[in-house]
């Protein structure tokens, strides 16, 4: 690749990410620019210091005030609903930073040692879980696109499900407000909002930190497209949702839906909802221990309440101590905050191996009877026996795909067995965006270089465990991590439990977290 040239007057740091020169012009008596000379100490007879609001820029020291007048990180007025730290655990012992350990460095007898702690508890403690693949008439259109590949078809099943799963709990009507955490593009409020087409007491909040294109909410900003959607963008950590003036003021009840909130980011929406809100009443509630109740029935002014929870559970590899609310359940197990980072670690080994299907005709034949997603049999009320949560098939070829989030908020690619068809087919169009997309080609070579690369990290050769064991294993942790926050929801006063919503061969995030009021 050939070098950038540097140009006379040019700055002469060289930006190695960026494979260039710096752009700004040099001091009239050096070669870097101001902002470089800072960083290197070159003397300019004026000391520059870091930017007290963003320390990553510097600015001179005799003109600070004059630079944060007009400093681009000024600090914008914080909204009343702002407050920061209120959904982390106050009520914890402070342990401190955690310090990330690789899993290469914990011992052969510390890893038999808590793999036996997990097969014992989840015995005890867990067992099985209802399966519940619901779906939606909402989304039958968007289900029925022949265009559309596994990607586009794995969310859109997903989010039927999630839509079921709300109507399931009677929660899909008018008079709720639905407050979306971790709302990326939105795109399941969207589907809400289409299942209650004709309903106009309703109430949508998104929130999410950060900035997102082609958001849903665009598709309802006139008054014939049903209620409008308002967006907070803030970190869920800092959210007093029960005094946004949209949800207080409103006085519907909140029901609190999520699609895939990584890692620890369920467990602060879940604080959020409990700590800010008060519980929806109900007769059985009303005779609860006092215990049992939320924090806020005790403040009269949050007049916002809950009414359900729906979310769909992910990434439990980046779930952190600080911020995990079953700390109670671990801890009664014997599980200490060591425990607990190694559990979330060997949780990702459920990635690390899964495979699901490559093609729609793949899928269709293993879904008997289903066409596209669309099952008579599965709709609302259909409820599938219980099964294991292990879900494990012996006879199941595990191999090649590595370990990451297979459900981020847009639609990952297709598999490399299936890069040939998306050639002749990619280009596909969705009733939602209301425009032509392409997707992602993942050639044979790069899948297999990475599956690799990420073998090489969760593989324990001294553990003699084989892929089917370790996904198993990382199963358990990811379900035993997630009935810590179910007990923390009934110890609010919350119906609440785990289901399958979807079908493992989609994805293996396939578990939601529902909650409702006791009636």
């Amino acid at each position: 690749m050939q070098m950038d040239k540097l140009n006379e007057n040019q700055c002469a740091f060289f930006l190695t990410k960026k494979k260039r020169y710096c752009r700004f012009k040099s001091t009239a008596n050096g070669k870097y620019c101001p902002e470089h000379a800072g960083i290197l100490g070159v003397d300019q007879g004026r000391e520059r210091v870091p930017c007290p609001l963003n320390p990553k820029h510097y600015c001179y020291k005799d003109s600070v005030e004059k630079h944060l007048k007009k400093c681009q990180k000024q600090q914008k007025e914080m909204p009343p609903y702002f407050s920061k730290g209120i959904n982390m655990d106050r009520d914890g012992v402070e342990t401190g930073p955690e310090v990330k350990t690789p899993l290469k460095e914990f011992s052969t007898p510390e890893l038999h040692n808590l793999i036996e702690k997990v097969e014992k508890l989840y015995d005890e403690h867990v067992k099985a879980i209802d399966e519940e693949i619901l779906h939606h008439h909402c989304l039958d259109e968007e289900l029925g696109n022949e265009s559309f590949g596994i990607p586009a078809i794995r969310h859109r099943k997903q989010q039927a499900s999630l839509v079921g799963q709300i109507q399931k709990l009677g929660l899909l009507q008018e008079g709720f407000c639905f407050v979306e955490l971790g709302a990326g593009k939105g795109n399941l409020s969207h589907w809400i909002q289409q299942a209650l087409p004709d309903k106009s007491d309703l109430g949508f909040v998104l929130v999410d930190y950060g900035h997102v294109r082609y958001k849903a909410d665009n598709r309802h900003k006139w008054p014939d497209t049903g209620p409008k959607f308002e967006r907070l963008r803030i970190d869920i950590a800092d959210l007093n949702l029960g005094i946004v003036e949209s949800v207080s003021a409103g006085q519907r009840p909140v029901v609190a839906v999520g699609k895939h909130l990584c890692g620890g980011a369920t467990d602060l929406a879940l604080r959020c909802v409990t700590n800010t809100l008060k519980l929806r009443e109900s007769e059985e509630h009303s005779q609860q221990p006092e215990q049992k109740k939320m924090r806020t029935e005790d403040n009269p002014s949050q007049r916002a309440s809950l009414a359900g929870v729906t979310i769909a559970l992910c990434c439990h590899h980046r779930c952190s101590w600080d911020t995990y609310i079953g700390k109670e359940f671990m801890e009664k197990c014997g599980l200490t905050q060591r425990d607990f980072a190694l559990l979330c670690k060997l949780s990702g080994w459920t990635a690390a191996t899964w495979t699901g299907w490559k093609t729609k005709e793949e899928m269709n034949r293993e879904i008997s009877g289903v066409s596209l997603g669309v099952s008579p049999n599965r709709d609302i009320g259909g409820v599938s026996p219980n099964r294991n949560i292990d879900g494990v098939d012996p006879n199941r070829d595990i191999s090649g795909v590595s370990p990451k989030c297979t459900d981020s908020k847009e639609d990952q690619g297709e598999t490399s067995s299936t890069a040939k068809n998306i050639k002749d087919k990619n280009r596909q169009t969705s009733q939602l965006e209301g425009k032509t997309t392409e997707d992602k080609e993942i050639t044979g070579s790069n899948d297999l270089e990475e599956h690799q690369g990420q073998e090489q990290s969760f593989s324990r050769t001294d553990l003699h465990l084989s892929p089917a064991q370790r996904e198993e294993i990382g199963r358990k942790c990811k379900r035993l991590i997630d009935y810590g926050r179910v007990l923390y929801l009934r110890n609010c006063g919350l119906q609440s439990q785990l289901k399958t919503y979807i079908e493992e061969k989609l994805t293996p995030e396939n578990v939601v977290i529902v909650a409702n009021i006791a009636s």
